[in-house]
């Protein structure tokens, strides 16, 4: 009898095991389950089922909410719902830095989700100032209007960390040279936007790409006390890497004042590189007004025009590195600038002062254009 007993029991636990292994693959085989109950429950209100592909070989289930690089599409060529920002540039949506970019990357890189980026960039943004409130905001702003440009790119700040006055130009040939002396970058961007960091675009048709002509973005600017300018030539502007390369970058002599920029501006129109500009009514930026803007002069240099600019620029300029980490939403380079030059390799200031006046004895005098007045 007991030999029985154990048979039976054996029996009946066999049969038990095979009816729960029978009743686990009916009820949470996915193929199976997805043909028996998907008609059933029609379009998912929600998107799950249908942006969560669900793969099972035997008991092993991987879960993938975003597609492969085999199956993402390139993105279209002009992003879709672009035009003019609705949003509220005050203080009071500042909060939403923090928690808004799950899919920005720490340096403050970032590729959309959803399709393979067409177009990539740099954003170089010159600064200097203790209120960091304001630069946060800043990439708060910047942050959205390039996202839905569906634009790879990069975002580093690039500050002065030492007690001379602030040097526009050579903070960026210094930002530019630690960006691109390392070969992932070189490769990966071909673009180059530099930004001022109290400047917002209000429209998202301004597309943040690079073309065989340096572009002005800003071309309509507003003040804060509602009154509006356009710049020649600063604020917004986007160039290709080997463009800023051909005429050696920025000068480095302009400290204290913005002729830096009418000086790369003639640097470009001198090497047949026509400065092409945005549409007025998508080129329209703000001012933050809780910006603190760098104090600047108008300045008594001539302008380093070809071939002086091959001697003052990227070839001439002496820099070392403070600080250089990846923040949250940006890639941080802390520079100092304080390096006098004439004793170095790059020409002089009255090196560069003669020989414009040997090869112009009839230039008149120099109009100044500053980039924060009516042209």
């Amino acid at each position: 009898m007991a030999s029985f007993r154990m048979i039976w029991m054996f029996l009946f636990a066999a049969a038990a095991l095979n009816l729960a292994n029978y009743t686990f693959y009916y009820y949470f085989d996915p193929p199976s389950y997805r043909k028996r109950i998907m008609p059933l429950l029609g379009k998912s209100k929600d998107g799950y089922l249908a942006e969560h592909n669900i793969d099972n070989e035997g008991m092993k289930t991987t879960f993938s909410s975003k597609p492969t690089d085999k199956e993402i599409s390139w993105c279209p060529k002009t992003p879709p719902n672009l035009g003019p920002i609705s949003e509220d540039i005050s203080l009071r949506n500042y909060e939403k830095l923090g928690k808004m970019y799950w899919d920005v990357l720490p340096g403050g890189i970032y590729k959309p989700p959803e399709c393979k980026a067409r177009y990539s960039a740099a954003i170089i943004v010159p600064y200097r100032g203790n209120n960091r409130t304001s630069l946060n905001y800043f990439l708060y702003l910047i942050h959205q209007f390039l996202m839905k440009q569906q634009l790879e790119y990069q975002i580093f700040v690039i500050e002065q960390g030492d007690t001379k006055p602030f040097n526009h130009g050579k903070l960026i040939n210094a930002g530019f040279t630690e960006i691109y002396r390392r070969k992932d970058n070189k490769d990966k961007f071909k673009c180059v936007i530099l930004h001022e960091p109290y400047l917002v675009p209000m429209d998202t048709r301004n597309l943040y790409r690079c073309s065989h002509r340096p572009r002005q973005l800003a071309v309509n600017v507003e003040k804060p006390d509602n009154s509006a300018y356009e710049p020649l030539f600063g604020g917004a502007i986007a160039i290709r890497a080997d463009q800023y390369i051909r005429v050696n970058g920025f000068s480095n002599k302009y400290w204290g004042n913005d002729a830096d920029l009418e000086d790369m501006f003639l640097r470009l129109k001198y090497s047949n590189f026509s400065v092409e500009r945005s549409f007025t009514f998508i080129g329209t930026y703000a001012t933050l007004k809780i910006y603190d803007v760098p104090a600047i002069e108008k300045s008594n240099l001539e302008q380093t025009t070809p071939p002086m600019n091959m001697l003052d620029g990227l070839t001439s300029m002496s820099y070392s590195v403070i600080e250089y980490g990846m923040e949250t939403h940006h890639t941080y380079l802390n520079v100092s600038i304080d390096v006098d030059e004439e004793n170095g390799a790059g020409a002089s200031i009255s090196e560069i002062l003669f020989w414009n006046k040997f090869n112009k004895p009839d230039k008149r005098e120099q109009t100044h254009i500053p980039i924060s007045c009516s042209k």
